[in-house]
């Protein structure tokens, strides 16, 4: 029931976070999600009971909403409109490979090691690498949209 909170979060939360995306600077509102996806992390490590999970997801939900919808916004701020497309496809084909092989590795490592800390740490490195990468990004110096298509 805590992940399906965790869905229904990120999906209400996808809203905000476009028209955060709309006002606000996209560098500064990825580094806010991501660091709502570390803090769910974190407090997923230390969930004890059923009812310490339902934070842990619906913190990360709204991480994870604000990244699905910041991340678009930011390639074409970073790479202009010309390849998104291709940028687009190669990132969910990574994803969905995550999505389908991620869970059956966090499985294999439990029950390997009979828990999942080693799951959850690397997670949280995860996030704090994409977190160290994006702060040190610059964006480019864009040309006028009309000459990045040509």
């Amino acid at each position: 029931s805590a992940w399906g909170l965790y869905g229904l979060v990120n999906a209400l939360s996808l809203p905000a976070w476009g028209l955060l995306a709309d006002r606000g600077h996209v560098r500064k509102l990825l580094l806010l999600a991501m660091s709502l996806q570390g803090v769910g992390i974190a407090l997923a490590m230390n969930t004890r009971t059923e009812v310490m999970a339902y934070p842990s997801a619906m913190i990360y939900g709204a991480g994870f909403g604000g990244i699905m919808t910041l991340i678009s916004v930011a390639w074409a701020d970073y790479f202009g409109r010309r390849y998104l497309g291709a940028i687009r496809g190669w990132e969910i084909t990574f994803r969905l490979w995550g999505n389908a092989f991620g869970p059956l590795l966090a499985a294999f490592v439990h029950d390997t090691t009979g828990s999942y800390d080693l799951v959850f740490t690397v997670a949280m490195a995860i996030v704090a690498t994409n977190a160290v990468l994006l702060s040190l990004a610059k964006p480019p110096k864009r040309r006028h949209e009309s000459q990045a298509l040509a």
